[in-house]
């Protein structure tokens, strides 16, 4: 009784961490979601008036009178330094020595105000003649018809961009105006963050691109080391930190994104915070459950204690022992029964006495009888005989059924593929012209004939396995370079369905010894069940585990699950386990049965386990190659899942 209390209890508290920490994890990512909506509007609304001030002044009658002179070849001593007057309304401050410079059309800087960024490494170019090299983060030069931002970049530990307008001249662009700025902010905003939504928050900026990423108030960091995407939720690892809750929304009007990042950790603490608490509880209410249990328990034993003394005593032979019996409880109750079956199996003892004397009279009968079993046991040899004789003509008839569907099969293909043949040349109008009606019906008859050819096709091979005709090329396969391109053959399997695929590389230096061509035919096999018993928007994954002797390679659904009472009937052939008649297309139910055959045939093994309504995992296990050494799991290799999120 402890332990079925102790057991539910345990049960209790598994299912409420688990309801916890999803409940938590949704509100803080609720929490900050609302957040990153904020902070990006804040943004945007500033960035908007930055940026609107340099297309203000790309119209500026200054700065276009200006190229205009430098286009025409006129007089600039006049428009150009006017030109820079007007450039200084874009600083900040008299102190502001972030550069402000104006590029012609063909790439010639002919203004500039603050600093020379690129002089340290480049130098200065002579007034009006176009700049040696490319300048960092100017790539939008020369390729914008409107002002935009260009994206973020570091130069000594500092994060800037660059601000670039065109001056049109009859809608052609005549010019640019550039102005470089500093991603900045107050040292304290994710402190204040962090204070507002009582969470350890993280606040990033980085490019769409997702090639630089900085800090809210402007300092350069890496990436994560890691993104995963469970359906709409988005979760980045870092080193030192690790799982992090991601909301991240687009700046709008720039190639940048807002990132807000939370703990998993914390999340799960305050979980386990509550489960503490409840497991005393647990804890206390089980002691009191095995205290009131054993009370219980010696209140029962006593009188049964006095029910097993005298039941000894008649198994001794004391035929005249009876139990003590008080009260009219079961136990009571009990006592008087057993009392009144000690009675009974004394009067059974004294008529088994009488019994014996006729016994003896009856041996000799039993003695008639064995004589007649001797006999009885020559016929039954007789039959093993037959039986044996049955059991060989049923395997000549089982080989005869695989010979005649390894010929059935064969011939069956040459009409089929004949009907294909006729139905494309249909199609085609060699015949005569095809209408809309007939292109249809013709349509089903190439997908129904297609269907027969391929069902064909596995009642042929596992004719063929069964009878043992399939040859194997065995070699050192690469397992990554077999497991890699299977992704291209079931794409379009996983769009129709809206499923994930991830795929965990292998180290590129793994091989097994297989048939290349068997190999694929399994995992692909695999994979098509997987993606044909799992419902939309679930997910289907595909990775390898190495051992010293063999390396396995596992396919990993999210699908309907397979019942247990269904598991060992999973590989026989002709065997599905949702087989109905709404579902005529799924097949006859050989792809398992070839698939494991085919495992065997290369010294290897097909398993499966499975959860209903969790999903199934199926291993293939194969031998690696004798001389080839151990690689441990991660060894100077990226082996970071590959995720494809089919849509």
């Amino acid at each position: 009784m402890t332990g079925v209390l102790a057991a539910g209890l345990a049960t209790s508290l598994v299912l409420t961490y688990g309801a916890l920490t999803q409940s938590e994890e949704g509100r803080v990512r609720k929490r900050l979601t609302s957040a990153a909506q904020e902070v990006t509007e804040s943004a945007v609304t500033s960035m908007a008036d930055r940026l609107a001030r340099v297309r203000a002044m790309a119209g500026d009658g200054a700065i276009r009178q200006a190229l205009a002179d430098v286009r025409t070849g006129g007089d600039t001593a006049f428009s150009l330094p006017d030109a820079r007057r007007t450039l200084a309304r874009l600083q900040s401050s008299p102190t502001d020595t972030l550069p402000i410079e104006l590029w012609s059309a063909d790439g010639r800087r002919l203004a500039l105000l603050g600093s020379d960024v690129g002089a340290s490494r480049i130098g200065s170019p002579p007034r009006g003649q176009a700049h040696p090299v490319p300048r960092e983060g100017l790539e939008l030069l020369g390729a914008i018809d409107s002002a935009a931002f260009g994206e973020m970049y570091a130069v000594a530990e500092r994060v800037y961009f660059w601000i670039v307008a065109p001056v049109t001249d009859g809608g052609q662009p005549g010019g640019y105006i550039a102005q470089q700025r500093r991603v900045g902010g107050p040292s304290t905003a994710t402190q204040r963050l962090r204070g507002l939504m009582d969470e350890e928050v993280a606040m990033y900026i980085r490019n769409q691109t997702g090639s630089f990423w900085t800090t809210a108030p402007g300092a350069p960091v890496p990436a994560p080391a890691r993104r995963d995407s469970i359906g709409a939720n988005l979760f980045d690892v870092r080193p030192g930190v690790g799982r992090l809750t991601t909301v991240e929304l687009p700046i709008t009007g720039t190639p940048w994104v807002m990132v807000l990042e939370a703990p998993v950790s914390a999340v799960e603490a305050r979980a386990q915070t509550t489960v503490r608490t409840l497991a005393l509880i647990s804890l206390l209410l089980t002691a009191l459950g095995a205290v009131a249990s054993w009370v219980i328990s010696r209140r029962i034993t006593a009188p049964l204690a006095s029910l097993t003394t005298a039941a000894e005593a008649i198994a001794r032979g004391e035929y005249a022992r009876r139990a003590d019996h008080v009260g009219g409880d079961e136990v009571g109750r009990l006592a008087v029964s057993f009392n009144q079956m000690a009675g009974e199996v004394d009067s059974a003892r004294q008529a088994l006495e009488r019994q014996v004397a006729e016994a003896r009279s009856a041996a000799e009968e039993l003695a008639l009888a064995n004589r007649q079993l001797q006999h009885t046991m020559g016929e039954a040899e007789h039959a093993r005989r037959d039986a044996e004789l049955a059991r060989e003509e049923a395997e000549r008839a089982n080989r005869a059924k695989g010979d005649f569907l390894a010929v059935m099969s064969h011939e069956l293909r040459t009409p089929l593929n004949a009907i294909g043949g006729y139905t494309q040349l249909l199609e085609m109008g060699v015949h005569g012209p095809v209408t809309e009606a007939q292109r249809d019906a013709l349509a089903r008859i190439e997908r129904s004939q297609a269907h027969l050819l391929r069902l064909i096709n596995d009642v042929l091979n596992f004719a063929k396995v069964d009878a043992g005709q399939v040859q194997y090329a065995i070699a050192d396969v690469p397992l990554d370079e077999a497991l890699t391109s299977l992704e291209a053959l079931v794409a379009p399997q996983l769009r129709a369905k809206r499923l994930a695929y991830t795929y965990q590389p292998c180290d590129s230096r793994i091989t097994v010894r297989a048939d290349p061509e068997k190999l694929q035919q399994i995992v692909l096999n695999l994979l098509s069940n997987a993606i044909k018993y799992t419902p939309e928007g679930g997910s289907v994954a595909t990775g390898c585990e190495v051992g010293a002797a063999s390396v396995c390679v596992t396919v990993r659904d999210t699908g309907l699950g397979i019942p247990p009472d269904r598991m060992a009937a999973i590989f026989d052939p002709f065997v599905q386990v949702d087989r109905a008649l709404h579902r005529p297309n799924d097949g006859v139910g050989l792809g398992l049965a070839i698939s494991r055959d085919l495992a065997r045939g290369m010294s290897g093994e097909l398993t499966a386990e499975s959860v209903v309504g969790g999903g199934s995992v199926f291993t293939l296990t194969l031998p690696r190659p004798e001389a080839e050494p151990v690689v441990s799991a991660g060894v100077a290799e990226d082996h970071s899942p590959r995720v494809s999120a089919e849509a």
